[in-house]
């Protein structure tokens, strides 16, 4: 059965991530990130959450560091898609407002990674967050011993820095590690920092 909810952004993205973190092992992972899918953008659930249990069978390390290259990867990819018009005003703004026209563009991130989930944006203060129901990584039947949203912090990182905004990003709480939600903190250095939400629809 195959899924549209999944976008071809995660499945590229997660291609890339473990073209450059596990090289050895896209043979292996390419028989559910089929070229097939890449070309048509759409992946079964059951494909995708065996991948993702492979994948974090890797270990620890290699996890993190796959989905933090993964993240990255569709943040420039979803930054790119953004018309240079956009981009070329956005750059010419207060920091305020790129931290805003980033967040923008995190919610196309999330909407084209799996399309049930969407981003809810809050009001501005000096500490921020993201939150995250029902996080395609985090759907685990046990608990993990570390957070697995990694994708989702990478890729806010990056948009960050994209729009020339000094934020750090951070991952406070995971719901596959056994937190309520999976809950990224974002703090916007120089400026008060974007609060927002990521929930499922």
């Amino acid at each position: 059965m195959v899924d549209a909810r999944i976008g071809r952004l995660l499945i590229a993205s997660l291609h890339q991530g473990i073209l450059e973190a596990a090289p050895t092992r896209i043979e292996f992972y390419e028989h559910w990130l089929s070229p097939t899918g890449l070309r048509e953008g759409r992946m079964a659930v059951a494909a995708l959450g065996a991948a993702l249990s492979f994948l974090r069978g890797e270990g620890s390390a290699t996890y993190q560091r796959l989905m933090t290259r993964a993240g990255i990867a569709a943040a420039e990819w979803t930054y790119l898609s953004v018309s240079p018009l956009r981009r070329g005003i956005a750059s010419r703004m207060p920091t305020a407002w790129r931290a805003r026209a980033a967040m923008r563009v995190a919610r196309t991130l999330v909407y084209e990674t799996f399309h049930d989930t969407q981003l809810k944006t809050g009001r501005w203060r000096r500490k921020g967050g993201v939150r995250l129901k029902d996080s395609v990584f985090c759907a685990t039947r046990g608990t993990s011993p570390d957070p697995l949203c990694t994708y989702y912090a990478a890729a806010v990182q990056r948009l960050f820095l994209l729009y020339r905004v000094d934020a750090d990003v951070v991952v406070d709480s995971c719901k596959a590690a056994g937190g309520k939600d999976c809950v990224l903190t974002v703090r916007v250095n120089g400026t008060r920092a974007y609060d927002v939400e990521v929930e499922a629809a």
